[in-house]
């Protein structure tokens, strides 16, 4: 069956891939570096809008309170998430990595809040909890084998799989 044609352009709500988003590891010690996010922009009848908009991301720590609750900020521009979405890998959303660039954070269970100013200027937003692997923690997560003499010391399994465009779409002002 063909795909229906998107009648509905308005973005009702935005989904986080689960598969495809988490804390990562960019430089092959102990500890996630950052999060990776695929965020689909969706309308009522759950289909994909490839409409690019402002989004801001906030990480934040639920263990601790006022100011030092905030991990991280990431600003990005209609602009910003259009060319995310041009070199996504993802037919149904757009990646962003977002590396700690303030230190790590200091527990592994976060919130991610998503926002998406919409073209009305309705303000779309999501928020999930989020694990992360903490510096000198093993990561749960599952990740390939290394296959000798074929994967260099700085291979990044995620990079390999088609992320390093993405990865130069950096955010306007991380906050």
């Amino acid at each position: 069956s063909a795909r229906s044609a998107v009648v509905d352009r308005n973005v009702a709500y935005l989904s986080i891939n689960p598969y495809l988003s988490g804390g990562r590891d960019a430089d092959q010690q102990m500890g996630d570096d950052g999060i990776s996010l695929v965020v689909e922009p969706r309308n009522a009848d759950d289909q994909y809008l490839k409409l690019p908009a402002p989004v801001s991301v906030a990480l934040i720590d639920p263990e601790l309170e006022g100011e030092a609750m905030r991990v991280a900020r990431w600003d990005f521009t209609a602009e910003q998430v259009r060319e995310l979405m041009r070199v996504s890998q993802h037919p149904r959303g757009f990646e962003m990595w977002l590396p700690f660039n303030n230190g790590h954070p200091r527990h592994d269970r976060l919130r991610l809040f998503v926002r998406y100013i919409a073209a009305d200027g309705r303000k779309v937003q999501t928020d999930q909890e989020m694990f992360i692997t903490l510096p000198g923690q093993y990561s749960q997560r599952w990740t390939p084998r290394s296959v000798a003499g074929v994967e260099s010391a700085s291979a990044d399994p995620i990079r390999m799989a088609g992320h390093t465009e993405a990865e130069s779409v950096a955010p306007a002002q991380p906050r």
